[in-house]
């Protein structure tokens, strides 16, 4: 079967291997160890192949001015279209600076998953040029996610709120005239359908949908709080059900071959059909999660929030180091979100 081309033993997701340790250590936006952790990011991703955007720029913050740079890869940039996959590099000012915050869910984890999944699409994309000739993957690593001190609407999100007001100014030539989300398989009549805080999931705060940069993405799928056992994730969008749906298949589809690395967690999936993982259907939570997403959705941008909620019990505590990993956990959400980008693309070993 095509989705096993990406399954692999995922040696490099452990907390020594090559693809997360790199992110398990205080990572604050604006000191060396954050720099260092995006100096890692471009040379990774760039000597697999993709070709990298390092967006800095500065930002007046509660401890001061400071500097910040996303960083972008994208496989083919001459594509109109893209599929956004994304996380935060940065961790938190715990306890202004007394306390040592490794944040391993939060987003250790999540990148590592990007990194092992850039890794896994790169010898498939060079094989098969024509995949992304409409539409190419897209890893976004903000910095800045973090608030210093109280969460605010200007004290947060620092890395994606320039993002997604600069990408919906800069003129774009693969702008679609009409919704491209639209168009995808498995995604007709969802586009205007759902309420969120009393606003469409289309619009979410924009009137006329995405512009610029912005309009060219068919969907925006943000990793975070992932790799602690127990935790499951819920759908919070509507307009994005058809894309949830293949998750929560996919998933399935592994536990009946055997692939899914908590044994345990499959064999209950099976055996009653409580999820492992992503939650089938519309979840139960009934309040925005504040999250990357937030300055994209409300430009009118497709969001998937993979989240889990409630949060893993480690956050924003020292707790959330190596320690609160469950490494099956991850393998198992990081083989999900590969055969979701391999099969997307129609991609093979």
């Amino acid at each position: 079967m095509a989705f096993t081309s990406a399954i692999d033993d995922g040696a490099n997701l452990t907390t020594s291997g090559s693809f997360l340790e790199p992110f398990l250590l205080p990572r604050v936006s604006g000191t060396p160890a954050n720099v260092r952790v995006r100096d890692h990011l471009v040379q990774t991703l760039s000597a697999l192949g993709w070709n990298v955007e390092t967006d800095v720029f500065r930002d007046k913050t509660p401890v001061g001015e400071l500097e910040f740079a996303n960083v972008i890869a994208t496989w083919n940039p001459h594509a109109p279209r893209r599929l956004v996959l994304a996380a935060h590099f940065d961790s938190k000012l715990l306890d202004g600076g007394r306390v040592e915050f490794i944040g391993a869910t939060d987003s250790a984890a999540p990148c590592a998953m990007l990194v092992d999944l850039a890794t896994t699409l790169a010898p498939m994309l060079s094989r098969t040029p024509g995949a992304t000739t409409e539409v190419s993957p897209e890893l976004i690593f903000f910095d800045g996610e973090e608030a210093f001190g109280d969460w605010t609407d200007d004290n947060s999100l620092y890395g994606s709120r320039h993002l997604a007001k600069r990408w919906a100014e800069e003129p774009w030539i693969g702008a679609l005239e009409n919704d491209p989300v639209a168009k995808l398989p498995g995604s007709e009549g969802l586009a205007n359908i759902g309420v969120v805080g009393g606003a469409t999931d289309k619009t979410a705060g924009s009137a006329d949908g995405p512009t610029g940069r912005l309009a060219g993405i068919d969907a925006f799928i943000l990793l975070d709080l992932l790799g602690y056992r127990g935790s499951r994730i819920q759908r919070m969008q509507t307009r994005t059900a058809w894309l949830w749906n293949r998750l929560v298949e996919i998933e399935h589809r592994l536990a009946r071959h055997g692939l899914l690395a908590d044994t345990e967690k499959a064999s209950v999936l099976l055996e009653s059909g409580h999820p492992a993982y992503f939650v089938p259907g519309k979840g139960s939570t009934s309040h925005f999660v504040d999250d990357d997403h937030r300055p994209f959705m409300r430009r009118g941008v497709p969001i998937v929030h993979v989240i889990p909620v409630p949060f893993p019990p480690v956050w924003h505590t020292v707790a959330d180091d190596a320690s609160a990993l469950h490494i099956p956990t991850i393998l198992d959400i990081t083989r999900i979100m590969r055969v979701l980008v391999v099969e997307y693309f129609g991609l093979s070993s």
